[in-house]
């Protein structure tokens, strides 16, 4: 009875392991799709935006590079000091005036 048991446990787990298998393979199949995908969509908000950032700090910091040959803003904003909206506004503002 004890080996029916452990049968019975072995079983259970070598299903599980398959079910495991088959979803690890379903992730790297959407990871193929989708990591290009955010790349792209990162990319093009770079390149719309023109801003620039700098990733050496826990600032949010970087500059804006106007399109119309107006020069180049920097900004560094301290997410301590200021709401995920304020910045938001203040990018905003920058990209209105370059």
């Amino acid at each position: 009875q004890e080996n029916l048991a452990l049968q019975q446990q072995i079983g259970t787990a070598e299903t599980r392991a398959s079910e495991l298998a088959a979803r690890e393979q379903g992730v790297r199949q959407q990871e193929l799709v989708e990591v290009p995908r955010a790349r792209h969509t990162i990319s093009l908000y770079a390149n719309i935006s023109s801003i620039r950032w700098d990733f050496g700090t826990s600032n949010v910091k970087g500059f804006l590079a106007s399109g119309g040959g107006s020069g180049i803003k920097a900004f560094e904003m301290d997410p301590a000091q200021q709401s995920g909206f304020e910045m938001t506004n203040h990018l905003w503002q920058l990209m209105g005036t370059s």
